[in-house]
C-alpha cells in the first residue's frame, strides 16, 4: 500500500538537527565557546562577533589541564566532586591581563556550562545552577562576587541606554538615516530596518535575515489612514527568538504593532517603507537586501532597482545601530538592543500602559518592561542634576527651568486655582503644552510628569484630588 502523501518519512539524523536547531545560535554559540575556555583551548576560531556576544566570557588559559588536583574528566565527575571543580574554577576566573571578571560574565559561563552538561551527547540530569545539589560551588561563587564588588575589585553592569531625539536627529544629519525621497539605497536601507525594528519593537537581531517582503502588510483604515503591520498569516512572519522559543513549553511573540503613516512629513514611515519596497530586486523575497553600490552600472536616479540579489547577512543586520552610530560619530555607540529599550522607554514616558507595550513589544512579562523603565531618563538626569546645581546656588526649592518651559508642540493647558488652592488643568488646543509649576509639583496636558511620584502610573475606577499651594 502505497504512503500517504500527508506523511513525511523522517531520519533520527533529522530529528537530532531539529533538537539542536531549536537552541538559539547565539546559546549554542555560548555553550561551546565557554566550554573551550574551560577546559583551556584555543578560542582562535571564535570570531570577534562571537566573543562580543558573549560578553567577552572568560579567559582563563589552560586552567583545567594545568591544575593538578582534580583528575577525573569534567564531564564524568559526579556531584561532590564537581563542586569542588567549580568552586576552585569560578574564583580563579581573571582577564588575561589579569584583572577580574564582571558578574554577568561569570554567570554567563555557569549557564554556558551548565547547558553544555546538559545536552547531548553528556545529559546529565543535574544543573550546576541548582542551588541545592550545587550549594557549595554557588554558595563560594555568591561569596566571591560579594567579596569583588565590596572591594571594588569590579566594574557595575552597563545598561543598554535607549536612544534620545538628539541621536535620532544626528543620524538624520548625518545621512544614516533619510527621508522618503533620499536617492541613497543604503540609507533607505537602514531607515526602513530602524523603524521596522522600532515600531514593531523587535531586537533587530534575531532571523531579521529571515524575514520576506511578504512578511510586511500595507492596511488601511476605515478613515483612510495606511498603516504596516506584520501579516501573521505569512508562514515565518512570526519567527522563534531566545524568549519565544514556540515549543510545547514555550510562547509564540506576540508582538503586534503597527506602523501608522504621518501625512506630510518627509520622515513618515508608511511613505519611506513604501519607497523600500519599490526599489527592492523582484528576483529575492528577503525583505533585507544588500544595496548596490553607485557605478557607471547602476544610478539611483536612472534605475528602480536599486538592491543586489543577495541577501542582507546576519552580521550586517545584528550590527546595524552599531555601525550607524559609529559613522554618525557617536560615542558610546548604541546596539541594536537599543532600539527595543527605546520603543519601551519613549511608549512609557507618554504613559501607555505596560500590557499595552507588550502587545508592541512581544514582552512575555509586565517585570520585563518594568525593568527598562527603572532608570530614569537622560533628560530626566539632566533635570535632577540642575536641580541639585539650583540647591548648591541658594535656591532649593527651585526647579530646573528646562522642566518649567513654557510651551511644546503637543498640546496646551491652563492652570486654574480655586479657592482650595486646586489646580485645575483645562485643555485649550491640540498643538502644544502649557505647564505649570511651584516648589513641588508640575502639571502637563497629558498627564504625565517624568519628574513626579508616579510619571507613568495607571488607574482603573479611581478619583484624586489634589492641594497644591502655588506661590507667584
Amino acid at each position: 500500500m502505497a504512503a500517504s502523501s500527508r506523511f513525511a518519512n523522517v531520519s533520527d539524523e533529522e530529528i537530532r538537527e531539529i533538537k539542536v536547531n531549536a537552541v538559539p545560535k547565539s546559546t549554542q554559540n555560548a555553550t561551546k565557546y565557554g566550554v573551550r575556555l574551560f577546559k583551556g583551548k584555543s578560542t582562535s576560531s571564535a570570531n570577534r562577533q562571537q566573543k562580543l556576544n558573549l560578553l567577552f566570557i572568560f579567559f582563563f588559559s589552560e586552567w583545567f589541564a594545568q591544575q593538578a588536583e582534580f583528575t577525573t574528566e569534567f564531564e564524568s565527575m559526579e556531584v561532590t566532586e564537581m563542586n569542588n571543580c567549580l568552586s576552585k574554577f569560578y574564583l580563579s576566573a581573571r582577564k588575561q591581563d589579569g584583572s577580574h571578571y564582571k558578574k554577568t560574565s561569570l554567570l554567563s559561563i555557569r549557564a554556558a556550562l551548565d547547558r553544555y552538561l546538559r545536552s547531548p551527547p553528556i545529559n546529565k540530569k543535574f544543573s550546576i545552577c541548582d542551588t541545592i545539589q550545587f550549594n557549595e560551588a554557588n554558595k563560594a561563587l555568591n561569596s566571591y562576587l560579594k567579596h569583588l564588588a565590596s572591594t571594588g575589585k569590579i566594574a557595575g553592569t552597563v545598561h543598554k541606554n535607549p536612544l534620545t531625539a538628539e541621536v535620532v536627529q544626528k543620524l538624520f544629519e548625518a545621512g544614516e538615516l533619510a527621508c522618503a525621497e533620499t536617492k541613497n539605497p543604503l540609507a533607505l536601507l537602514q531607515t526602513t530596518w530602524f523603524y521596522v525594528s522600532l515600531y514593531l519593537g523587535k531586537r533587530g537581531r534575531e532571523n531579521q535575515s529571515l524575514m520576506k517582503k511578504s512578511m510586511l502588510r500595507l492596511t488601511v483604515t476605515a478613515t483612510g489612514e495606511e498603516f504596516f503591520e506584520l501579516n501573521k498569516a505569512e508562514p515565518g512572519a512570526v519567527l522563534s527568538t531566545k524568549n519565544h522559543t514556540g515549543g510545547i513549553d514555550g510562547s509564540e511573540d506576540h508582538g503586534d504593532g503597527k506602523i501608522f503613516s504621518c501625512p506630510g512629513s518627509k520622515r513618515c514611515p508608511v511613505k519611506t517603507i513604501k519607497a523600500y519596497l519599490s526599489h527592492l530586486n523582484p528576483e529575492v523575497d528577503a525583505l533585507f537586501q544588500r544595496p548596490k553600490d553607485a557605478s557607471v552600472r547602476f544610478s539611483p536616479e536612472e534605475d528602480s532597482i536599486w538592491f543586489e540579489r543577495k541577501v542582507l547577512g546576519h552580521n550586517t543586520l545584528e550590527n546595524m545601530l552599531k555601525n550607524m552610530t559609529q559613522r554618525a560619530g557617536i560615542q558610546p555607540y548604541f546596539t541594536n538592543h537599543s532600539l527595543r529599550a527605546t520603543t519601551v522607554t519613549v511608549l512609557s514616558s507618554v504613559n501607555v500602559e505596560t500590557r499595552q507595550i507588550k502587545a508592541v513589544t512581544g514582552h512575555k512579562s509586565e517585570a520585563s518592561i518594568e525593568s527598562y523603565c527603572e532608570r530614569p531618563t537622560l533628560r530626566q538626569f539632566q533635570h535632577m542634576s540642575s536641580a541639585l546645581t539650583s540647591f548648591i546656588h541658594g535656591k532649593e526649592n527651585t526647579l530646573p527651568e528646562q522642566a518649567t518651559s513654557s510651551s511644546s508642540s503637543f498640546g496646551s493647558t491652563k492652570a486654574v486655582p480655586s479657592t482650595q488652592a486646586e489646580v485645575v488643568a483645562v485643555p485649550t488646543t491640540a498643538t502644544s503644552i502649557s505647564t505649570i509649576q511651584d516648589e513641588q509639583n508640575v502639571l502637563i496636558a497629558n498627564g504625565v510628569n517624568p519628574s513626579a511620584i508616579l510619571p507613568s502610573g495607571s488607574f482603573h475606577g479611581c478619583s484624586f484630588t489634589f492641594n497644591i499651594n502655588i506661590n507667584k
